[in-house]
Order: C-alpha cells, then sequence, then structure tokens
C-alpha cells in the first residue's frame, strides 16, 4: 500500500514520511486496516452475516448482575489467555477485544453499511 501511495504521489524519497500522504487519500495505515477488517468481521457474526465457524468463536458477555438496568448488552465475552503474544491474534482472542473497545454507538449499529462509514472516521481520528 505506500507503495502505491508513493506512486500516485510521486514520492521518490524513501525517507520521505508517507503518513501525511496516507490521510490525504483517505487510507488507513496496515494495523487499522486491520482493526477496521476485525471489527467489520465480528459485526458480521453478531449479524448472522458469517460463516458457522466464526460465529461460533464469539459469544456476548453474560453479568451475574443482569438485573442492572444500565448494562451494556453489546459486549463480548473476552477469553483470558495466558500464553505467547502471538495466541493474541487469534480471532477469538482479538475479535471480542477490539469489538469492546468500540464506543457503544458504534457497536449498536445494526446495517452493515452504516457501521463501515462510521467505522472507518473512528478509525482515523486514532491515526
Amino acid at each position: 500500500m505506500n507503495a502505491a501511495v508513493r506512486f500516485i504521489h510521486n514520492i521518490r524519497n524513501t525517507n520521505t514520511s508517507i503518513t501525511p500522504f496516507l490521510k490525504r487519500s483517505h487510507l488507513l495505515p496496515v494495523h487499522l486496516r486491520i482493526r477496521f477488517k476485525i471489527c467489520v468481521t465480528v459485526f458480521k457474526c453478531l449479524n448472522d452475516a458469517a460463516p458457522k465457524y466464526l460465529t461460533d468463536l464469539i459469544t456476548m458477555k453474560i453479568s451475574l448482575q443482569s438485573l442492572r438496568v444500565h448494562e451494556d448488552k453489546t459486549l463480548l465475552h473476552q477469553p483470558s489467555f495466558e500464553s505467547p503474544s502471538h495466541k493474541n491474534r487469534r480471532f477469538s482472542i482479538s475479535g471480542p477485544k477490539l469489538w469492546n473497545e468500540l464506543p457503544r454507538s458504534l457497536r449498536k449499529i445494526t446495517s452493515i453499511t452504516e457501521f463501515k462509514s462510521k467505522l472507518k472516521p473512528y478509525l482515523f481520528d486514532q491515526f
């Protein structure tokens, strides 16, 4: 992606920071693009638009104090995992973690088009 942006903007010096050109091109950097894809996949799992093998990896958070009026019903169960960091990249671990980090207003959206259109600016704000 960086090479494409360098080509489009005719950047010959490889020491030049690519970040402002990514922003101008409205492209997320790779680490945020990965977050975007994971969050969209979780959204699809929660809205029955993903394959069953992925949907089975996602479960809603069940609170023992379910009588709370202000309880957030959009949170996912985050499995605790204590092992090498590469295991934390599994969808069953990273999906719920990234989903729960989203603002509640994003998690409550039911349309995939609306979710994507609001998720990207949210991630751009973190860029």
